[in-house]
């Protein structure tokens, strides 16, 4: 998922579309269209200065894409930019800082409702590469569930303070992969913020991929713990 900002991208009012798991999300909302090398993409929000939409599926990795925006049949300027394999991103709360997520008990995860010690805290996602099976561009995601193909953990970065290095320790998985009825390419991620030896990952938080020390990283979080 990525959004456009800009002016006269769409309706002064924002405009968001009604979806069903049948219908998906549309690739054209209130006069507005993007496109990605030609290929019209779905849309999750539009307004006049921001655009919400998703990256299609069949983009080519290490290729260019050329994105445009069309409102009331008039093209903006367009956008050239990279596409990568995978982009992680996980949605945040609005101070940027603590993940968007969900405790155990399926209640939110906040300083007044920290995590408890041991229990399991529910994340979300996007950018963590292709599903298998290969799901239709906007679709909305049905039993049973798809896999990601490229697999995340979760760790804590820590730094040594005699050399400045830095390592990451890696935390217990319970589930990694799409989040049903939801769009495809969002991902849930349920872990227990805690090691073996009792310490507690909730700040400098990442998802990775491949090896602590050189593979892929998220941007970092932060999960509210009891005794924060």
């Amino acid at each position: 998922m990525v959004s456009l900002f800009g002016q006269g991208l769409g309706p002064a009012e924002g405009v968001q579309p009604r979806v069903s798991l049948k219908s998906g999300f549309p690739k054209q909302l209130a006069n507005v269209q993007v496109t990605f090398d030609g290929k019209p993409a779905p849309l999750l929000y539009v307004q006049d200065n921001q655009i919400n939409t998703i990256v299609p599926w069949s983009l080519r990795v290490g290729a260019t894409t050329e994105i445009c925006v069309v409102y009331k049949e008039a093209i903006t300027n367009c956008l050239d930019r990279p596409v990568a394999s995978v982009a992680p991103g996980v949605f945040m709360t609005g101070d940027g800082i603590h993940a968007a997520a969900l405790n155990q008990d399926g209640s939110i995860n906040s300083s007044t409702n920290p995590a408890k010690p041991g229990s399991i805290v529910s994340i979300f996602v996007n950018g963590l590469g292709p599903i298998s099976p290969a799901q239709p561009d906007g679709s909305i995601v049905g039993m049973p569930l798809p896999v990601n193909t490229v697999p995340w953990g979760v760790g804590c970065l820590f730094a040594t303070i005699q050399t400045g290095a830095y390592f990451t320790s890696v935390v217990e998985v319970k589930y990694e992969g799409p989040v049903p009825f939801q769009a495809a390419g969002v991902s849930q991620i349920n872990f227990t913020p805690s090691f073996e030896s009792g310490a507690t990952c909730s700040r400098n938080v990442q998802l990775l991929n491949g090896d602590p020390y050189t593979g892929m990283f998220s941007p970092q979080f932060v999960i509210w713990t009891a005794g924060q």
